[in-house]
């Protein structure tokens, strides 16, 4: 009669130790290969921790946990001179801005699920990147809020409230709801389009929840709106869409989502709205009126032209895998920082049209060889 009754201890121990076995490897993964620290800020100002919110054009390429060198992906056999925007921005202000030890980070859903409902603060996907760097490939806007990515960075930042008190949290998400050749072709039909607007509008409510979230626990930590970038004038669609109607309902659709952003930030002074359509058409331009590319090259310093074009050497403004490449990643990163000091005061030292070119003459003296890729944290 006894039976039972040991089926049922034997099947709670088991099940006991699978909990503890499934945290225990769950702390290997989260702390594996930890980085060095950042380095010592020389600045007269606090050093500033920023974190990110986002999908694949703010997740580190230099992760070769997923990006396995060898693989197409990021730049392929040009990884060594390819460059993700928060990569570069650690690497020349590293001092003032602090995105968190390089290392591996997060664990597989199943364990960080399990960590969420035992209130440990899951982390999900298993990546190699800054601590501070939640941002995640092919994320859409539901990551934010329905999949935990803000919930997440948010108990992070509990454990260190003070830390973030001068802190800043991006938000860079969207293109992967918004921007898809599907939803562009519906709106260049129609830019109310019932289908397209309602995802803009699911979009916009996750992020005004996450702003909610996050200054419900850490009410002085500001918060940067990245606007969304126009994929009509991505190079894989570049060939798509030319006519004036078509891009002006484009246009119309999307600026939808953007004002949305734009109003939240102007209600706020712990908000700041950074504009990637202006942006981009201040360095390579646009199309023209009738809707036909009229792009330019930009020069960084005597280096050779950037084309808006796609390629892994570093003339070319997007990566083959369709990401954006090193100058144009390192030009959006010095737009950052200015963004930073005009809006939030934080006193970071500008990345100048010198150091820009610097960066990127040494971009080209680093030979495309992946045995000899330099690490994330190296100083220049």
């Amino acid at each position: 009669m006894r039976r039972p009754y040991l089926l049922i201890s034997l099947g709670l121990t088991g099940l006991a130790l699978s909990v503890v076995l499934c945290l225990v490897l769950s702390w290997l993964w989260h702390t594996a290969i930890a980085g060095s620290t950042p380095v010592p800020s020389h600045s007269p100002h606090p050093l500033i921790r920023l974190a990110i919110l986002g999908d694949s054009d703010s997740h580190a390429y230099h992760d070769t946990l997923s990006f396995p060198l060898g693989s197409p992906s990021r730049g392929s056999q040009h990884r060594p001179q390819t460059w993700q925007w928060s990569e570069i921005l650690a690497q020349l202000r590293g001092d003032q801005v602090d995105l968190g030890p390089w290392g591996i980070w997060g664990a597989p859903q199943s364990v960080a699920l399990l960590q969420d409902a035992m209130g440990l603060g899951g982390r999900s996907p298993r990546k190699m990147d800054h601590q501070y760097n939640f941002a995640q490939s092919g994320a859409g806007c539901d990551a934010l809020i329905r999949y935990r990515m803000a919930r997440r960075l948010v108990q992070l930042m509990d454990q260190a409230p003070q830390a973030w008190v001068n802190g800043i949290v991006l938000i860079r998400i969207g293109i992967n709801d918004l921007g898809t050749r599907e939803a562009l072709q519906a709106l260049s039909l129609d830019p109310m389009d019932r289908q397209v607007q309602a995802s803009i509008t699911a979009c916009i409510a996750q992020h005004a929840q996450t702003i909610q979230l996050i200054h419900a626990h850490h009410p002085h930590t500001r918060i940067v709106l990245v606007g969304l970038f126009n994929n009509m004038d991505w190079p894989p669609y570049v060939a798509l869409w030319q006519t004036a109607q078509a891009r002006s309902r484009i246009q119309q659709g999307l600026a939808v989502f953007n004002t949305a952003l734009q109003q939240l930030a102007a209600q706020d002074t712990r908000l700041a709205y950074l504009d990637d359509q202006a942006w981009f058409a201040d360095h390579w331009g646009s199309r023209d009126a009738a809707g036909h590319p009229a792009y330019h090259p930009l020069r960084i310093g005597n280096m050779p032209p950037i084309t808006h074009s796609q390629g892994n050497e570093l003339t070319h403004a997007t990566l083959a895998d369709g990401h954006n490449g090193t100058a144009w990643n390192l030009l959006w990163t010095q737009a950052l920082i200015h963004l930073l000091n005009q809006r939030f005061d934080t006193h970071i030292q500008p990345i100048t049209d010198e150091d820009a070119a610097g960066f990127m003459a040494r971009q080209y003296a680093q030979p495309p060889d992946l045995a000899h890729m330099p690490h994330p944290l190296a100083q220049p």
